[in-house]
């Protein structure tokens, strides 16, 4: 097989489409190949990278029934026979990805968001590129406009999405149901607890709002505290949300068993915690299960989420009450029964596989390599 270099753009619209291109930036370096990991209106310019983080960002943490209007209206008008407004939007982007691609021999382009695989499309309907690009779609369910692209290979989460995502438009031949790439890293051995600055006694829940910091934590770490044993231990990860890492710090101050942290490198939290409660990021939660972490599932952003949330549950993969208090409920009854932990941990092995990072950079490998 050739040495190939490789192109994978994202967008900063939450941490999960950019973990997933690191997951396969590190399976493709591992396999001996050059990966280059791109945002894609980084291209354009930073202030139109930051313009679209903060508009995704806002409109999920302060909007949340306006972002679920907006993901209805794009699921109502979203066709393989149309180009909605979001396709034309992104064609306005293009230049920046061709210039680069006329600037760097790539053998390869690989897209984990619907963003650039607009961009890709418009620009090989042109004739203005013939590099062959994959996309790889990072929430259970196939969101609105995928079916807009022209992908020459789609990586999907799982064979039984495969009949809805072909019902959207995409060609069966097309498909191939991998799963959503999670980093090599996370079977690597991670530090201990003293590490992470927590006690080595207890169980321990950990809480993650996203890297955007979405959500009610304090509902939830309340009901734990009023539940809870009193050896248990809560580590709250606010991710980039300074303000919200601030306010609760400054609410749980006088809790010794509480700890706050900001933006973290997740795989050792995953390693070490009993009970994880989190939104259900595609991301997060595929990470989650391929280290075997018991889930809570809270705060969905609606749409693509309260998808991933369905397959989860519906699967045996992860708890998901209505309320703080059934959350923290559900978190506390998989603490104290260790069978309930196993048949959650074994569901999820039988759906995730921690080496799909290194199985979908084999098969771009296999049909794109040379």
């Amino acid at each position: 097989m050739n040495f190939i270099n490789v192109l994978i753009l994202s967008c900063h619209t939450g941490g999960g489409h950019d973990a997933a291109a690191s997951a396969l930036a590190e399976g493709f370096r591992r396999a001996g190949h050059r990966a280059v990991q791109r945002d894609f209106f980084g291209l354009h310019s930073e202030k139109a990278a930051a313009a679209a983080s903060d508009i995704y960002v806002g409109t999920v943490n302060h909007s949340p029934r306006f972002f679920q209007a907006l993901y209805r209206v794009g699921s109502a008008i979203s066709s393989p026979r149309r180009h909605s407004p979001v396709y034309y939007a992104n064609a306005y982007f293009a230049p920046a990805l061709e210039a680069m691609l006329k600037t760097e021999p790539f053998d390869l382009a690989v897209s984990t968001h619907i963003f650039p695989a607009h961009a890709l499309t418009w620009l090989k309907a042109r004739g203005r590129t013939e590099i062959p690009f994959a996309g790889v779609m990072t929430d259970y369910t196939c969101i609105p406009f995928w079916e807009e692209t022209r992908c020459d290979l789609y990586i999907t989460p799982h064979p039984d999405l495969t009949d809805g995502i072909v019902r959207r438009g995409i060609p069966a031949e097309k498909i191939v149901p991998l799963g959503i790439p999670v980093s090599p890293t996370l079977s690597d051995e991670q530090p201990g607890r003293e590490v992470l600055g927590l006690q080595k006694d207890g169980p321990l829940v950990a809480m993650l709002s996203g890297s955007m910091g979405h959500g009610d934590l304090g509902a939830i770490v309340d009901a734990l505290l009023r539940e809870g044993r009193p050896d248990l231990q809560i580590a709250v990860i606010a991710g980039r949300n300074e303000k919200l890492k601030q306010e609760l710090e400054s609410r749980y101050a006088s809790a010794p068993r509480v700890f706050i942290k900001g933006f973290e490198n997740m795989p050792p939290w995953l390693q070490n915690s009993d009970v994880l409660i989190t939104k259900p990021g595609g991301l997060t939660i595929t990470e989650a299960a391929a280290v075997r972490v018991p889930l809570v599932l809270a705060n969905a952003i609606p749409g693509c989420e309260t998808a991933n949330q369905e397959f989860f549950v519906s699967r045996g993969m992860a708890a998901a009450p209505d309320t703080p208090e059934g959350q923290a409920q559900a978190a506390l009854g998989l603490c104290g029964d260790g069978e309930a932990r196993e048949r959650m941990r074994a569901a999820q092995a039988r759906t995730v596989r921690p080496d799909n990072a290194r199985q979908i950079c084999g098969l771009l490998l296999e049909k794109f390599g040379g």
